[in-house]
């Protein structure tokens, strides 16, 4: 088996996994390795690497951060073009035009602030969301340490 075949094989069976512990140091690994790879010349191994985690379905934040590592890195090497957070904004309300406003701006302002932390706009646009959302009715307990969270990172 070669390298990429062993790493896809692992990066599928975390995506299998359950156990959040092993998840994030799992990918945390495997990011650390193609970013090795990368700066000892192996940039073939990388990228495949970073591509195959890009494709994973981030079901969880475990690998929504490791998708977003991954989106950073392949854009960076051009291998992607960079995503417009309008598009996302777009293709996200088309998704879910079933919700509730309240709750569609509550996912845009998470989905925002989770994969696209890199992007300059990306608290500005997240705050605007949650704001949003807050007028249409009281933010529960979880979206009130969330927005606290995107506004700390606002000061930095």
């Amino acid at each position: 088996m070669d390298q990429f075949s062993e790493y896809q094989k692992a990066i599928e069976l975390l995506s299998l996994s359950d156990n959040p512990r092993q998840i994030m140091e799992g990918l945390g690994d495997i990011c650390f390795d193609g970013e090795s790879f990368y700066h000892n010349g192996n940039k073939a191994l990388a990228i495949h690497i970073f591509k195959h985690i890009y494709a994973l379905d981030a079901h969880s934040d475990y690998f929504s951060h490791a998708r977003t590592v991954a989106k950073a890195f392949l854009i960076t090497l051009e291998e992607i073009p960079p995503i417009s957070l309008e598009e996302v904004i777009l293709q996200i309300k088309h998704e879910h035009a079933s919700l509730a406003a309240h709750q569609l701006n509550l996912l845009i302002a998470k989905r925002i602030f989770r994969e696209f932390s890199h992007h300059q706009d990306a608290i500005h646009i997240t705050i605007h969301y949650l704001t949003k959302a807050e007028a249409l009715a009281p933010l529960s307990k979880s979206d009130l340490r969330f927005k606290a969270l995107v506004s700390s990172n606002k000061h930095e």
